[in-house]
């Protein structure tokens, strides 16, 4: 007979069409379907999450529900850097996603609804240092939190360097800071910020 399509057939639907091709060797055959077990649909959750893995996709679940299934975000999660990646015929296509507190944005996690073989990735939150310090680079934030500690991350600023007039940025803002103030210092670092 070859192969026949199942997925998206009813049992009748299918035994017809078996019936039909193997009418060409049998007369009048007799088919029965009967279906031993569905495929479970499931969603990939990976990255910055409690218990990453494998899960079964409910129908509506959300990029929000999904990661409290996964026991929520680790303390160095970047919420507004999750990507959901999906298979849309021969091509991956990559949804851009955010933990954000305005749920009616397209792209808020409450609102974004998963689809049989998603997979969510949550990213792990970073910070880039470059310029005048020991070490330039792209650091995870993980329990560090302030400009201070980033500072010392990377190995401290080299003796040429001028802290005084140092550049911060978050998006497309950017700040030129005092990094000799105690205060500048204590900054809380954000996800994505440059130094």
């Amino acid at each position: 007979v070859g192969e026949l399509r199942a997925q998206g057939v009813t049992p009748d639907s299918l035994a017809q069409q078996i019936g039909n091709a193997l009418s060409r060797w049998v007369k009048n055959p007799r088919v029965s379907v009967i279906v031993k077990s569905f495929a479970q649909h499931q969603v990939f959750i990976l990255g910055a999450v409690a218990r990453p893995g494998v899960y079964p996709l409910q129908a509506g679940l959300t990029v929000a529900e999904a990661i409290a299934l996964a026991g929520g975000f680790t303390p160095s999660a970047d919420r507004n850097n999750l990507a959901v990646l999906r298979r849309e015929g021969a091509r991956d296509v990559k949804f851009s996603v955010r933990f954000t507190d305005n749920p009616s944005r397209e792209d808020s996690a409450v609102r974004f609804v998963l689809q049989p073989g998603d997979n969510l990735i949550v990213s792990e939150a970073t910070f880039t240092i470059t310029g005048a310090v020991a070490r330039p680079g792209v650091y995870p934030i993980g329990n560090l939190r302030n400009l201070e500690e980033a500072l010392a991350t990377a190995g401290g600023t080299l003796t040429f360097a001028d802290p005084s007039r140092a550049e911060v940025q978050v998006g497309e803002e950017v700040q030129v800071v005092d990094l000799l103030d105690g205060n500048v210092r204590q900054r809380p670092l954000q996800a994505g910020m440059t130094v």
